[in-house]
This record gives structure tokens, C-alpha cells and sequence, in this order.
């Protein structure tokens, strides 16, 4: 087992930062803490490195009780949002300085930097200075700062915060590959949905210092297990209503509308959710249809790849995706939805 968190706790005062939070992880998994700010995922990492002393639980790295080691002591390393590089140092002896504190010899020290650099893809810039890099290239010395160190487990906290949009989606995947390449048990705190998908072997969604799912991104996204989950991850809808059984086939009754849902135990369930992208608008009526549910196009977002409708179904707002080919339907135009059974889900 790479990482093992056994009902950890801190309080700040009457403030909860974390409260009974438990983790295996295992050997070579990226696990990423996602949630919103202050939900304790910074805590958590921080504790990990040895910079929080826990109110309670334990923590353990490759079997070792790590708990009251101080950090220098438990072999993690952490990359910190704002980098901390030191500024008057080059790239090559900013990397050198946690070698030389450990007493390793001069040419092991180049060794090991050359080979760390090329594998970043930052040889060619071991002489320079932080404030000659790109932001890119800042958070790649950052990394391998702590990589030439050997860490038995990565801690990175939101990283790739400061970069641009742009640069931070290209830095998920390099960050990814590198991460397999090396094969570093690695926990990535974010807030960023988007980045614990398209990043993580599995997600740990916090709320308020305490754990409300794990699980591998697609599960997080198709099957959330409460309407925190549902809603923070992704976009989705949400109605009120009751669901209710007639003639061995489910139904959510919201309004005037009626929609198929899965079959099932439903007597205590009254908030349904669906995604927009699994909402499909037909400008024509079809007859094999699920849910066809008569609306009118209130508001549109182009956002490149895809159009998002605002549409007013009988009272109800619903919002939909539709991928951006062929004529986009405009405001005002009257159309059909079509919800099928098994992409709605009951919380």
C-alpha cells in the first residue's frame, strides 16, 4: 500500500478542516482531493507532508507510521501552488538543494538532475533563473525538484492554478504521462472538475472537511451518491417533484410533466437529475421518443465545440447541450426534448 489515511482529524477552533477521513491508496495511483474552497483538501495534503499536527488518526507511507515525523523524515514531496523556487538560484541548483542536504555526492547530484531535466523536457534550460522561465516551465522545475528527491509519495497542490487555460490543459496531459512514466503514488489537489476527470485514477470529493464519494471518474460523473456530488461535479438539472409507480414502469411527476425513469424502489426519493449533454432537442416530433417533452428556446451560450439551450418546458427551465453542427437553433424556437429512461437518476 503506497498511502494509507486511518480517520484523520483538525480543527481550527470551532472550525472543522477535516473530520474522520480515511484513504488507501495504492502503489503508482493518481488520486485527486477535489472540492470546493475549504472543504479540506489542502489540510489533508499538508498533513500528509508533516506542515499540520492532526487532532486525530494516523498516517502511513509504504506500511511506516509517519504520523509525528517531521517532514524532512517521511519521504513525500510537495509542489506548492506558487512554486517557491528560490530566486537566485538556477534551474540546476534549485534542483540540487534538497540533494546536497541529504549528503549525496557531486557527480550522483548531476547525474540525477540531467537525467530528471531531459525527462521534463528542461535540459536545455538548467542554467537559467525562474524569472527567465514561462509559467509552464516553472511548474516542470517545481516537479522535478522534488522527483530528483525520489519521494515515495507526490503531493501537488493545485499546481496548475496560475497558468492559462490553454497552458493548463496542455500541462494536464504531459503531467499525466509524466506521472505514469515515473510511476509516483501521487494525491493532486484541485478544485477544478474538469482536471480530477480528465486526470485522476479515481476522485475523493470532500464537502466541509469530510469524504461524500470516492470513486473513478466515471462513476463520480454517472453515478453520484448524493446531490452535492451531482451538482458540483459537472453541469446538470434538477427538479423537484415525486416519483411515483404505475403499470410496473417508474415516472418523475414535477408539474404538468411525467418523466420515465428507471424502474425501481422510488417512494422516498423526490429531487431527479440529468445531464445536459444527454438531453436531446428535436425540431420535429418523433414517434420513437422517449420523454418527448414540448418546450420553447429561452436563452443560448455558444461555447465552441457545442451550443447550450435554456428551454422552457411547461414552467420547468431545462438546460441542454448540442454539439455545434449544422444550422443552431435559435431563441424563441419552439422544439421537443427527448430524455431517455436510463440517463435520469433519482437522489
Amino acid at each position: 500500500m503506497g498511502l494509507s489515511i486511518h480517520q484523520i482529524g483538525k480543527r481550527y477552533g470551532n472550525v472543522v478542516a477535516c473530520a474522520d477521513v480515511s484513504l488507501d491508496v495504492q502503489d503508482g495511483e493518481f488520486i485527486s482531493l477535489l472540492g470546493p474552497s475549504g472543504c479540506g483538501k489542502t489540510t489533508i495534503l499538508r498533513a500528509i507532508a508533516g506542515f499540520v499536527t492532526l487532532d486525530a488518526g494516523r498516517i502511513f507511507v509504504n506500511d511506516l507510521d509517519i504520523t509525528h515525523l517531521p517532514p524532512n523524515k517521511r519521504n513525500v514531496g510537495l509542489v506548492f501552488q506558487n512554486y517557491a523556487l528560490w530566486p537566485h538560484l538556477t534551474v540546476f541548483e534549485n534542483l540540487a538543494f534538497g540533494l546536497k542536504i541529504r549528503g549525496t555526492r557531486p557527480p550522483a547530484i548531476r547525474e540525477i538532475i540531467l537525467g530528471t531535466l531531459t525527462l521534463l523536457g528542461l535540459r536545455d534550460l538548467e542554467t537559467r533563473y525562474p524569472r527567465e522561465l514561462s509559467g509552464g516551465q516553472q511548474q516542470r522545475v517545481a516537479l522535478a525538484r522534488c522527483l530528483v528527491l525520489k519521494p515515495a509519495i507526490l503531493l501537488l497542490d493545485e499546481p496548475l492554478s496560475n497558468l492559462d487555460r490553454k497552458l493548463r490543459n496542455q500541462m494536464r496531459i504531459e503531467l499525466k504521462k509524466l506521472q505514469r512514466r515515473v510511476g509516483v503514488t501521487t494525491l493532486y489537489v484541485t478544485h477544478d472538475q474538469e482536471e480530477a476527470l480528465s486526470m485522476s485514477d479515481r476522485i475523493v470529493v470532500l464537502d466541509h472537511g469530510h469524504v461524500v464519494q470516492v470513486g473513478s471518474p466515471e462513476h463520480i460523473y454517472e453515478s453520484p451518491q448524493n446531490p452535492f456530488v451531482a451538482d458540483f461535479i459537472g453541469n446538470v438539472n434538477m427538479l423537484d417533484g415525486q416519483a411515483v409507480q404505475r403499470d410496473g414502469k417508474s415516472y418523475f411527476r414535477v408539474g404538468d410533466l411525467e418523466i420515465e425513469i428507471p424502474p425501481g424502489n422510488v417512494a422516498a426519493k423526490s429531487r431527479l437529475f440529468f445531464r445536459p449533454e444527454r438531453v436531446a432537442i428535436l425540431r420535429g416530433r418523433s414517434p420513437e421518443g422517449f420523454n418527448l417533452i414540448p418546450g420553447q428556446v429561452l436563452f443560448r451560450v455558444y461555447l465552441g465545440a457545442a451550443f447550450r439551450y435554456e428551454i422552457d418546458a411547461g414552467g420547468i427551465v431545462i438546460t441542454a447541450d448540442s454539439t455545434n453542427t449544422g444550422s443552431p437553433i435559435q431563441v424563441g424556437e419552439k422544439v421537443f426534448l427527448e430524455i431517455k429512461p436510463e440517463d435520469c437518476f433519482l437522489l
